[in-house]
């Protein structure tokens, strides 16, 4: 991530705080200085009528706005009174109970358009032609509504050791980190195995 990119997605921010009265909200009658210049001319450039709305409103409006990564991060700062402050917890609240749903429509468009990287969560999504339409689509399909199979240590509890070991991860390490032939890190992995399965 570039400085300048990321200059350019602070100043937008701030711009859209501005605009939609966030800053002039703020209590800024004892703010001296730079911060009350900048509090200043955030009233200044603040939308004609945007101090006609609470602050919990101008808040949410601007976060809505500024996109769905600074409506989650406003919902989880929502539930830190510790961190915001209890006003500005209480007026994050709004965001957790007046959000537009997102179209689904839009969601089908998104999850097709990804060519099968992605597998829609909705039960209408799954029906989608969509998904039988390629063979490897369809294997995806036919994947996911198989169902569910066990892991290896509920048919062979021995398993179970060898895991909590992670023999295979002691043998790439000895390869990789102390030096080791691989046929004898594999050696060593696969005598591990044959004691525990032995017992």
């Amino acid at each position: 991530m570039s400085t300048l990119g990321t200059l350019a997605r602070l100043a937008r921010a701030g711009w859209i705080m501005t605009r939609e009265g966030v800053v002039a909200a703020i209590p800024g009658d004892t703010l001296t200085g730079l911060p009350r210049l900048g509090w200043r001319l955030g009233r200044l450039f603040a939308r004609r009528h945007a101090d006609e709305v609470d602050r919990s409103t101008r808040l949410s409006r601007a976060l809505n706005r500024l996109g769905p990564s600074y409506v989650k991060m406003g919902q989880f700062l929502a539930t830190r009174p510790d961190v915001v402050g209890h006003a500005i917890a209480t007026d994050l609240a709004n965001l957790q109970d007046r959000i537009a749903p997102f179209p689904t429509d839009d969601a089908r468009r998104m999850v097709e358009g990804s060519l099968g990287r992605w597998y829609p969560v909705t039960i209408s999504g799954t029906k989608s032609a969509f998904w039988q339409s390629d063979p490897h689509r369809k294997a995806v399909y036919n994947q996911f509504n198989a169902g569910t199979v066990p892991f290896e240590f509920v048919k062979n509890w021995k398993f179970t050791i060898l895991n909590n070991e992670n023999v295979w991860a002691k043998a790439m390490n000895r390869v990789l980190s102390e030096k080791w032939a691989v046929d004898r890190a594999v050696d060593e992995m696969i005598a591990r195995i044959k004691t525990v399965a032995a017992n």
